[in-house]
């Protein structure tokens, strides 16, 4: 999001002088009504100008929670089922030690 505040800083950094920037006072407020907000924010996000609407988390967080609850661990805590895991260490940090005693625990599990 770019701001009034963020283009005065970059004039100033490129060598504009401060007197010839418009002040504080130099500008109008214009006070919304709830019902402009409202249509802005929805054509803002229906809009075609907006590429990344189709990106959008907004309003799925539900199926997420869900997704998250339905997810199985096959190294708990480490890596789940369905997925790549990659466990990252320095030599004889112990590795595939804990591989090992993880994937020990599911088969005296049962699992």
């Amino acid at each position: 999001m770019i701001t009034i505040a963020s283009l005065y800083k970059v004039a100033l950094d490129n060598g504009a002088n401060q007197a010839d920037l418009p002040q504080e006072d130099d500008f109008e407020v214009l006070e919304p009504s709830d019902d402009s907000v409202e249509n802005m924010a929805k054509n803002t996000l229906d809009s075609p100008i907006n590429p990344l609407q189709k990106f959008s988390l907004n309003g799925m967080s539900q199926q997420y929670r869900q997704q998250m609850n339905d997810d199985e661990f096959v190294l708990e805590g480490i890596a789940l089922r369905g997925q790549i895991s990659n466990i990252y260490a320095s030599p004889g940090s112990g590795k595939t030690l804990l591989t090992m005693k993880l994937l020990m625990n599911l088969l005296e599990a049962k699992r």
